[in-house]
């Protein structure tokens, strides 16, 4: 199958867990383009951390989140199929609410127009909805606060609603990973008619 699947969502969510079943099932390669991949580079050991140098310095920042972006497309555009955790609404997501106040306006529709573009790449979205239900596992990584993760689940949101209606969409709000499998097998199958 030549498919290319993104799947988003805050974490927790089940991103890597469903991914990993869409890859064994369907022959796809898994892709991991976590940004935890370049914190070595810059000196972060978690989320949270990512997340305070950020905000401290914007202009380091959007360096990080552009560098996030461009490690995603090297590793992405050249391949004709996979399945990947993460997906260009997480750029905009992470971008918006880690540094979006302090950068131009102007660097900041160049960075979405760029996300834009990668996303017209992509067969298929695949969005895990934050909710109540979900079991946070800490794994030393992630920021605990789970009215942080309803933000990022709203604003990614907000961005398909208004930003990246770029290709079909399955959107899951239920925890119960084998209604989850039905539900995306029944769209799989949909996407390859």
């Amino acid at each position: 199958m030549d498919k290319k699947i993104m799947i988003c969502g805050a974490s927790g969510t089940g991103k890597t867990t469903l991914a990993k079943h869409i890859s064994e099932l369907y022959e796809l390669p898994y892709v991991t383009t976590s940004a935890s991949q370049l914190w070595p580079k810059y000196g972060f050991n978690s989320h949270k951390e990512a997340l305070r140098k950020c905000l401290s310095d914007p202009s380091m920042g959007f360096i990080y989140q552009l560098d996030i972006l461009t490690n995603r497309r090297a590793k992405l555009d050249s391949l004709s199929n996979y399945v990947t955790d993460r997906s260009y609404v997480d750029n905009i997501t992470y971008i918006l609410l880690q540094m979006g106040h302090g950068i131009t306006q102007g660097n900041l529709e160049i960075f979405l127009n760029e996300c834009q573009i990668a996303m017209r790449e992509v067969n298929g979205l695949i969005f895990l909805r934050w909710n109540l239900d979900i079991d946070f596992e800490d794994n030393g990584k992630r920021i605990l606060n789970r009215v942080y993760h309803e933000m990022v689940d709203n604003t990614m949101r907000w961005i398909l609603d208004s930003r990246m209606a770029l290709c079909p969409l399955l959107e899951l709000n239920m925890w119960d990973f084998e209604t989850r499998i039905e539900l995306v097998d029944q769209w799989i199958k949909n996407l390859s008619d």
